[in-house]
């Protein structure tokens, strides 16, 4: 987890934008932070569905592409929301 998300902590509120226009935004509560060395470590611990994706080779080939500049030098925190 990078800077920013080590700030986070349980209970926090977050405000999601959404982009492009970033027009709309939502609040959600952080219910729990769950930490994982890898992304498969994630899909092997989480209900994949619940996160949105199909299938965990899905969750990890996705998260991988996205955080491909990260991988080397952050872990994994999953950010359980209610």
């Amino acid at each position: 987890n990078d800077e920013k998300r080590r700030e986070i902590k349980v209970n926090d509120e977050i405000c999601f934008i959404k982009e492009p226009a970033l027009k709309e935004n939502f609040y959600k509560n952080v219910k729990d932070l769950h930490y994982f060395k890898d992304f498969k470590e994630l899909s092997e611990n989480i209900d994949v569905k619940l996160a949105g994706f199909d299938s965990k080779e899905e969750l990890v080939e996705i998260m991988e592409t996205i955080y491909k500049d990260k991988l080397d030098k952050y872990n994994v925190v999953a950010i359980e929301l209610e």
